[in-house]
């Protein structure tokens, strides 16, 4: 077992939280490279240090004070909190850090994580908050989680939508997290055979308009926590190839394969 000295930072200083929770601090000191010093002089083996700011706000708010403790102590330095794209791993890495942890980012965005360990390897570290040895997680549609999420069986982390949900007004987005290009939600039209004459094809649109423009229709709608937007075929068109373009580098990239 490695013991590591772990200093949190928010607002310049070293503190403490709470079940993560950002109004709970104790603070322990207020300059955190004496805190590095006194660690290093103890004879810890490696310093662990988070930005708890950038981890809130999804990009580092600590980048100096950081560099000058990898500056102040020869044992390694770990650093996470914020690091949301390949930019801010850069970044932390070239102050001298000897790992990047990546949590968040890790945990929803599986592109990022690869892409980071393929460009640095052997200096990408995972940060997992564990209860029991594992962490329980899933990546649903709303309509079928928020039940749970209302009875308590489920918390809502984040969620893939332009702005707030009405249902779910505490939960910030993918984008407000630092995972824009996450920030991609599910929908639901109706698609039709190839070659659908363009006068059926009108007649089922405007069939929807006039449903989707009924108010109980669109409670319904929105009471499962989705947005309605009833766009017109050649938008809905746009948007799948759009999406399909999205996915298609993904799969590129990464060279995956139907087994």
């Amino acid at each position: 077992m490695i013991v590591i000295p772990a200093i949190d930072l928010q607002g310049g200083r070293c503190v403490r939280l709470v079940e993560g929770r950002p109004d709970t601090a104790t603070v322990f000191g207020d300059d955190p490279v004496a805190w590095a010093r006194h660690f290093a002089a103890e004879g810890a083996p490696r310093l662990h240090v988070v930005d708890l700011d950038g981890a809130f706000v999804g990009a580092p708010r600590h980048a100096a004070q950081i560099a000058a403790i990898v500056d102040a102590v020869s044992a390694p330095v770990q650093v996470g909190g914020g690091l949301r794209d390949l930019a801010a791993v850069e970044a932390a890495l070239a102050s001298g850090a000897r790992w990047a942890i990546l949590g968040t980012s890790a945990a929803l965005d599986g592109e990022l994580l690869a892409a980071a360990c393929r460009r640095w390897p052997g200096r990408i570290l995972v940060g997992v908050d564990a209860v029991a040895g594992q962490v329980p997680i899933i990546f649903d549609n709303l309509p079928s989680a928020l039940p749970h999420i209302k009875a308590g069986k489920l918390v809502a982390i984040v969620v893939a939508a332009p702005n707030r949900l009405a249902t779910l007004p505490d939960v910030p987005t993918f984008k407000e997290v630092g995972l824009e290009p996450v920030n991609r939600m599910a929908y639901y039209g109706i698609i039709g055979p190839k070659g659908l004459p363009k006068d059926v094809t009108d007649k089922i649109y405007n069939a929807t308009r006039q449903a989707l423009a009924d108010p109980a229709v669109r409670k319904r709608i929105e009471d499962t926590g989705s947005l309605v937007v009833g766009n017109t075929p050649a938008e809905f068109t746009a948007q799948i190839k759009a999406e399909y373009e999205v996915y298609k580098t993904v799969v590129d990239r990464q060279k995956l394969k139907l087994d």
